[in-house]
């Protein structure tokens, strides 16, 4: 996914996700320094993007403060 949305925009765009599903969109925009939206109806779905999507944001957060550190 990641690959995918490196390939179809720009650092600091924003991708909107309107079927968001798991969040794998989410956690590539993330990885790869874009902005996200996303959407999704059903609960169960969406709790599990917004684990998914928290935790990765709370590991780019970690990584860049290593970063600074290091």
């Amino acid at each position: 996914m990641e690959r995918l949305v490196r390939l179809v925009s720009d650092e600091n765009n924003t991708i909107l996700d309107p079927f968001m599903g798991g969040g794998s969109t989410g956690v590539a925009c993330i990885n790869t320094n874009r902005k996200f939206i996303g959407i999704e109806l059903d609960d169960e779905y969406f709790d599990t993007a917004v684990k998914r999507v928290s935790k990765a944001y709370q590991d780019k957060q970690e990584e860049l403060i290593n970063e600074k550190a290091a």
